[in-house]
């Protein structure tokens, strides 16, 4: 896999228990279609976002799954 630099997160300040949050993060990673050539000619294969795991106190909050049709996701975590 490879690297991905480190995401820019957006976000309320302080939160209550049980409150919705939005979370915004910007993602920057080496995405690439499949349908690109190296130099040699060679098809350089698919390389984009899966999965993406939140964390809060290195505990799973959850796993979104990005839409391939969007260039955004969003998901609601209480």
């Amino acid at each position: 896999m490879a690297a991905i630099g480190n995401p820019m997160i957006r976000m309320a300040s302080h939160a209550k228990k049980g409150q919705i949050v939005e979370v915004r993060s910007l993602i920057m990673n080496p995405m690439t279609t499949g349908l690109s050539k190296n130099k040699a000619g060679k098809l350089i294969p698919a390389h984009f976002i899966q999965t993406v795991t939140v964390t809060f106190n290195n505990k799973p909050l959850c796993n979104v799954v990005p839409d391939r049709k969007k260039a955004f996701f969003q998901n609601s975590v209480r």
